[in-house]
């Protein structure tokens, strides 16, 4: 087994769009969208596989916490999305089902997301 290659490529959000749709196009699949916050911006970063051991993460700066979603390209990109919308209060401009909080949490605070955890450990289901 080789080793693994990995590229991380920072773009504006509109060409990592596009760019999400030619690696579509080749075959990559979407193995996950993580949120970042660094210094009160907001990242989004589209991690790719490309296979045979290449990995691609794709970094956007967000505008305003506001990102088009990217479930018309990889449909599996809304657990990813939402997610990153119930952590970082990153908005994608349509209504989504939170995955850890109770509903009408919009930017959680370290103690709401820690209580969100809890209730999933103990069976409840808000997916």
């Amino acid at each position: 087994m080789g080793k693994s290659k990995d590229e991380t490529k920072s773009m504006k959000l509109e060409k990592a769009r596009e760019t999400l749709k030619k690696e579509k196009e080749k075959g990559s699949r979407l193995i996950n969208i993580t949120g970042d916050e660094r210094n009160g911006e907001y990242f989004l970063v589209y991690h790719l596989d490309q296979g045979e051991g290449k990995k691609l993460n794709l970094e956007a700066k967000l505008d305003d916490k506001k990102a088009e979603r990217a479930t018309d390209i990889y449909e599996n990109a809304d657990l990813y999305e939402r997610e990153c919308r119930e952590m970082y209060g990153i908005e994608f401009g349509e209504e989504m089902k939170n995955l850890f909080l109770p509903e009408g949490i919009q930017e959680p605070s370290k103690e709401e997301l820690e209580e969100g955890m809890k209730e999933m450990e103990k069976g409840g289901e808000h997916a």
